[in-house]
């Protein structure tokens, strides 16, 4: 996690990296491109199993042979882990239910089961919605496991800190990438009239905010590093203090920035086309900060308690 940690920054410069690639290329919409990205894996499979069961006898037994493979492995796991105790009956039925809906699913698509005979012609237009669809199903169901797997083992203080860092990284990477993404539809038509430069302005706006929000994430993470070793020791005071300015300064960003584009759209309303003075406050970006304030407070008031205390004895 050091290490992680130590490459926060480049790990960030390559979410944006990965969103200008997204931008600047002629790749589809994201909203596309993301569709495209879940539906990857078991298009992959399908295609994979589909290929070997057509080319040759000998490959047709080789893809019935991956296609048990493929199945089987939830009940593996499931077989593996139902007499540890730290396991739910919740994770073996997870994993039951995925190894069940994932051969009903390839097995489906590839015999033509989701569709009526008399709409074969148009199976390629069906497929990939189909094969949408199953994927967001064996998605949600792989990472209920996952999640269901881990969940008993954060009784341990050290490792359910550990996955609050995973996750909170991951949602810096993922607001990295999407800080980019607004101005591809904004600049793809892009003629310099006043309602696309006060689109402009309230998407910086908007990028300020969440660029503000991976700041505050690395502070936490870092924060969260010392806290494993050392809870209310004083080495996290310059921890805290950078976690608590920089809240700070996000949460007074979040709720004057929707306040200057409505009163922007106010003051231009007789230069622009579609007029919007409604004011929306990022409520997900101000919970977080003042969760972030309360909990720096809380371990403050923890320090100067634990300096107080050992000062005592």
């Amino acid at each position: 996690m050091r290490l992680i940690l130590k490459n926060y920054k480049k790990i960030m410069i390559f979410g944006l990296i990965v969103s200008l690639i997204i931008i600047l290329l002629p790749i589809p919409e994201f909203s596309l491109l993301l569709i495209n990205i879940l539906s990857a894996p078991l298009n992959l499979v399908i295609q994979l199993l589909n290929t070997l069961s057509l080319y040759h006898p000998i490959t047709n037994i080789l893809a019935w042979l991956i296609f048990i493979v493929i199945v089987i492995s939830p009940l593996f796991i499931a077989f593996k882990y139902h007499h540890k105790a730290y396991h739910s009956k919740l994770f073996i039925f997870v994993l039951i239910t995925l190894s069940l809906t994932s051969t009903y699913f390839i097995y489906g698509i590839l015999n033509h089961i989701f569709i009526k005979p008399l709409l074969m012609d148009s199976w390629n237009q069906v497929k990939p919605i189909i094969v949408f669809s199953m994927s967001i199903i064996l998605i949600g169901l792989i990472l209920t496991a996952v999640g269901l797997f881990f969940f008993k083992r954060l009784s341990n203080a050290k490792t359910g800190i550990l996955a609050l860092q995973v996750g909170l990284i991951i949602t810096a990477f993922m607001t990295s990438i999407m800080l980019l993404l607004p101005y591809q539809t904004l600049f793809a038509d892009y003629s310099g009239s006043m309602n696309e430069i006060i689109e402009l302005l309230k998407l910086l706006t908007t990028s300020l905010i969440s660029g503000l929000l991976i700041v505050i994430i690395y502070h936490a993470v870092a924060l969260l590093e010392v806290i494993k070793q050392k809870t209310f020791s004083t080495e996290l005071l310059p921890y805290l203090k950078s976690l608590q300015s920089s809240s700070q300064l996000l949460l007074l960003f979040s709720i004057l920035m929707p306040i200057f584009n409505g009163l922007l759209s106010y003051i231009f309303f007789h230069s622009i086309d579609n007029v919007n003075v409604t004011i929306n406050f990022p409520f997900t970006e101000i919970m977080f900060v003042s969760l972030c304030l309360v909990l720096s407070y809380i371990l403050m008031q923890g320090i100067d308690t634990t300096t107080e205390n050992e000062g005592f004895i």
